[in-house]
């Protein structure tokens, strides 16, 4: 594994340069990948800690949004806990939540390297530990499939309405890695399988 040198950003006088910029996408796996070092025994490497995707991880519980705004902020300002002299001010972005019920059907195609590359516990069985926490989310709208790729590429589990979980966790639960890669021909039968059940007022995507 290789991360890329974080250097801590540098003090700017404010009177100097006020205008500060930050993302508004949100990244939260180093907050997991350093935890799976601890739980392994091992202190992660400096750089995969990554301080914002950490504050990132976990739920503020921001007030949403109100007439008809996109999104909320939030701001606070004390005094720093590790340096008494120092200021922080804390701002949080809430964006607004769509319920569930009002979201387009989905037809997902998941596409699979199973070839032995993938056999290791951070690769295949982690992907499908993965699936099977999106399985508990899926609608009876919605459609999942499955191909599979190594020496050769195949449909592990046809179009499968979201309602009939346990059919999508015997899918995930037959599969198994070794074999070469065969990664074109995955692709291509994964297009044609989304194709086949193409939503046309519907969310449709092969992952």
């Amino acid at each position: 594994e290789e991360y890329s040198y974080i250097s801590d950003n540098g003090y700017k006088a404010v009177g100097q340069e006020p205008l500060s910029t930050f993302s508004i996408d949100v990244d939260k796996a180093s907050y997991s990948n350093t935890r799976r070092f601890l739980s392994q025994g091992t202190l992660p490497p400096a750089d995969a800690v990554r301080v914002e995707e950490f504050v990132n991880y976990f739920s503020y519980h921001y007030p949403q949004p109100a007439n008809g705004d996109p999104f909320a902020v939030s701001t606070s300002y004390f005094t720093c806990p590790w340096n008494p002299g120092h200021q922080l001010v804390h701002i949080g972005v809430q964006g607004k939540e769509i319920a569930t019920e009002r979201l387009p059907a989905n037809n997902l195609v998941f596409l699979i390297d199973v070839s032995g590359s993938m056999e290791s516990a951070d690769k295949l069985p982690l992907l499908k530990s993965g699936l099977r926490l999106l399985v508990d989310q899926l609608r009876p709208t919605d459609k999942v499939s499955i191909v599979v790729y190594a020496g050769a590429a195949g449909v592990v589990l046809q179009p499968t309405p979201g309602n009939r979980k346990d059919e999508i966790i015997a899918a995930l639960d037959r599969l198994q890695a070794g074999g070469s890669t065969a990664g074109g021909q995955g692709i291509r039968l994964a297009y044609a399988t989304a194709r086949e059940n193409f939503m046309k007022e519907g969310n449709n995507r092969v992952i």
